[in-house]
């Protein structure tokens, strides 16, 4: 099943130019003038940094594919950016809305503010696609919170009534894994067990943790986190061999 609707692009196969990569920058970069600064983002152009990037701005679903067949080859983007995408596929992902895919969410730290997004996200979509989470188990040090903390005062700040939570405590809650040892990888996958093309598992790999200080904060000089990021489509064997095989490797 083609996510996209469309041919996967031979930039997700193959590396990148030069040129083209230079291109992808110049759409992901903040410029500055002597007035003030400025963010260009695809389909957005001239807006203050403080409304540009940030976490209500949703990258609208036709955008979402021309933007991420550019990053068949690494590049750094600005934390909120990335989180767009971030939320964007995951949304798409669920979209599958089938009992044999499977969302991979992966990162070792993740804080509430993160956990209800997610949250939210699973209730919306009302999907029947499987979720994994893996994490650590202290998955938020700076506010001093294991897993369990988290997911709860996640839970608090949605104020979900009894039938919302027991759906999250379903969907997500008894799907969060604590790998067998320590790991610092962050990736947003999907496993399409209907696809035998080399598309059918689809990543996106990035440096950023699922926390607000990565994905959401806005420091006073306007200038946000920075963060590597790249999407890859692959088959579903080398998917489960490099990337769901090693989490659970004792």
């Amino acid at each position: 099943m083609d996510l996209f609707e469309r041919k996967s692009s031979p930039a997700l196969q193959a590396n990148m130019t030069d040129v083209d990569i230079e291109k992808k920058v110049q759409n992901l970069k903040i410029e500055t003038s002597e007035e003030e600064e400025t963010v260009t983002l695809e389909g957005k152009q001239n807006v203050e940094p403080s409304k540009a990037l940030t976490y209500q701005t949703r990258i609208e679903d036709e955008n979402l594919f021309e933007t991420l067949v550019n990053l068949g080859a690494p590049v750094l983007a600005e934390g909120p950016y990335i989180y767009e995408l971030w939320k964007g596929l995951f949304r798409r992902f669920l979209d599958t809305n089938n009992c044999r895919c499977t969302v991979y969410v992966v990162t070792p730290y993740v804080d509430s503010e993160i956990m209800k997004d997610i949250y939210k996200i699973v209730l919306d979509a009302e999907s029947s696609t499987k979720i994994l989470m893996f994490v650590r188990i202290r998955c938020n040090t700076y506010g001093n919170e294991d897993i369990n903390a988290v997911k709860e005062n996640a839970k608090k700040k949605l104020g979900l009534v009894e039938s919302k939570r027991d759906v999250i405590i379903d969907k997500v809650d008894k799907n969060i894994r604590i790998p067998p040892h320590t790991f610092h990888a962050k990736f947003l996958g999907l496993l399409d067990a209907r696809d035998e093309t080399n598309s059918g598992a689809k990543v996106l790999v990035t440096s950023a943790n699922c926390t607000v200080w990565h994905y959401k904060s806005f420091p006073k000089d306007g200038l946000c986190n920075l963060d590597s990021v790249a999407y890859n489509e692959m088959s579903v064997g080398n998917f489960e061999k490099h990337f769901v095989r090693p989490l659970q490797r004792n």
